[in-house]
């Protein structure tokens, strides 16, 4: 039998093949170049002209003058994202046709097995890291007392959600086990497709409520949904008949990067050291998690409601509410205008000082107590230069329904407040 030449033309039947793979390149790279101490920023320039391409195309093609890149909004959908996935489109279309059309010779076969895992090992770190993160609280938290007070109405979509996963440690926790398993399932070439079918699952629910929540992450989510789909790709077929016509069917291997049984063992055992090294994180993260917990100083943690406030001068604006946390208090004005303090509190006194963040010269000295049922907090002392005198009613966090309602095993009739 001949053997087949490694480089071939471009046909008709691979070049959706190879444009795909071009696409998820150059949107993926330079990964983990970047993530490398000092490295990182030598590829800097890639991303300076893909936002210069970008920035040239919204406003010469598509004629969006104002068009910016807005620096560290939070959003993941801004216009420069929507644009910028335009120019990444016409980018990979205009390399797919310069190689279709000048007949240059290239190992498709190769470079769509590596951008193939190239896309599997982004997909995994993004699973596995914020799938961990999901266990220490670092994408979402126990609601805040500002959010337990809020009304639902007053809530955003997006706010809404954050409260309904942040609400239930088990169920958050649990959503961060199907994000790591799909991970390190992913890792193995053995593992892959069964890693895929997770993945994907996991990544379309992620798609359908940031869709539905309006969460700023669409794009970036519904690129990793896909990731793991064109994984799939290849057993698609197979898959239906196990699945729905109940065949024997054998899939089809992942292909490995390297032919070389010494390499594959070498790549085997670095990934045996990557997942033992982050089992050796989370452990870390898990005792430092435990004690860097802060200590529970002072028992003022509340919302403080002015059942009567007297000021000396009207400089001062009556407050609509006050709420003390752990390291810091807010002072609500109204629905729209608060003030941020560092609040420093002193048990054996009974002096609560407040720091304005805004201005750290700004200090206000205040004496509290608490009525007999302690039912009441009376304030009183020197609060930006007047002197104020306000009687708060109290509701702590767990004065809430939503807090105070723990699971019950047994329910005669549905608890649906």
């Amino acid at each position: 039998m001949e053997k087949q030449p490694s480089k071939q033309l471009l046909s008709r039947s691979n070049f959706l093949q190879f444009f795909t793979a071009v696409y998820f390149f150059l949107y993926i790279f330079p990964f983990p170049l970047n993530y490398i101490p000092f490295v990182g920023k030598i590829f800097n320039w890639y991303h300076q002209t893909i936002e210069i391409l970008t920035l040239w195309t919204g406003k010469i093609i598509l004629g969006l003058e104002s068009l910016e890149k807005i620096q560290f909004t939070g959003s993941g959908d801004t216009t420069f994202d929507y644009v910028k996935i335009f120019t990444l489109l016409i980018l990979t279309l205009c390399v797919t046709l310069l190689v279709f059309f000048l007949r240059i010779r290239l190992n498709t076969g190769k470079i769509i097995v590596f951008v193939r895992t190239y896309g599997r090992y982004f997909l995994v770190l993004m699973l596995l890291s914020y799938g961990f993160s999901k266990f220490f609280e670092g994408q979402f938290s126990y609601p805040s007392l500002e959010r337990l007070d809020r009304k639902i109405g007053d809530s955003s979509p997006m706010g809404l959600l954050w409260t309904f996963m942040g609400y239930s440690k088990i169920y958050t926790i649990f959503g961060g086990f199907c994000q790591v398993l799909a991970g390190c399932l992913l890792i193995f070439r053995r593992t892959m497709i069964i890693g895929s079918l997770l993945a994907l699952m996991v990544m379309t629910n992620i798609v359908v409520l940031n869709f539905s929540y309006d969460v700023p992450v669409k794009l970036f989510s519904t690129h990793l949904a896909v990731i793991a789909l064109l994984l799939l790709i290849p057993n698609v077929v197979n898959l239906f008949h196990l699945f729905f016509m109940q065949k024997s069917v054998q899939l089809i291997p992942e292909r490995s990067l390297f032919e070389n049984k010494n390499k594959q063992l070498v790549a085997f055992l670095l990934k045996l050291m990557a997942i033992s090294g982050l089992q050796l994180i989370v452990i870390i993260m898990t005792v430092r998690s435990f004690f860097d917990k802060p200590l529970n100083g002072h028992n003022l943690k509340a919302i403080y409601y002015p059942e009567q406030f007297t000021i000396e001068s009207t400089s001062v604006n009556r407050w609509q509410k006050f709420i003390i946390n752990d390291r810091y208090a807010t002072v609500f004005y109204d629905e729209k205008r608060y003030e941020d303090f560092d609040v420093k509190v002193d048990t054996l006194k009974h002096i609560i000082q407040l720091k304005s963040k805004k201005d750290t010269l700004n200090i206000s000295t205040l004496n509290y107590r608490f009525s007999d049922k302690n039912t009441k907090m009376y304030l009183t002392g020197i609060f930006q230069k007047d002197t104020v005198s306000i009687t708060f009613n109290i509701k702590r966090k767990e004065d809430f329904e939503l807090v105070n309602r723990k699971f019950n095993w047994i329910n005669e009739y549905p608890y649906n407040k």
